[in-house]
């Protein structure tokens, strides 16, 4: 652990979570160069990390189309509020993330809507 913690304080994890007293985690090494690899990243600092290590991701943000489609998606029963919370929330992380977004997906009718536009996306038939 005592190394993990080191080459994280390295900026050498893309992503680094501890569960149940174990550290896991994504090293830069672990992402190839001309591979994709789908990631959910929730913070910049993985993304900048890629780029500092000259892998240019492409980052998508999947925007819903307002709080009644966060409600209608999701898995479990929430209230108007709380939706509108979250869509006020992908709201903000739209423009905190501008400089790092390559991509934004709105207005998707469905899963596989926004299943097939990433892959447009992702294989440049977009």
């Amino acid at each position: 652990q005592e190394r993990i913690r080191e080459d994280a304080a390295n900026n050498r994890f893309i992503e680094l979570i501890e569960w149940d007293n174990h550290l896991y985690g994504l090293t830069i090494g672990g992402v190839q160069q001309d591979r994709h690899c789908i990631l959910d990243v929730v913070y910049d600092k993985a993304i900048r990390c890629l780029k500092s290590a000259n892998i240019n991701p492409i980052v998508i943000l999947i925007k819903p189309s307002g709080p009644a489609q966060i409600m209608q998606w999701s898995p479990r029963e929430i209230s108007e509020e709380e939706a509108q919370i979250e869509f006020n929330r992908v709201e903000r992380d739209e423009k905190m993330f501008e400089d790092l977004t390559t991509h934004i997906i709105s207005e998707a009718q469905s899963f596989d809507d926004i299943f097939q536009q990433v892959l447009d996306i992702v294989f440049g038939r977009q």
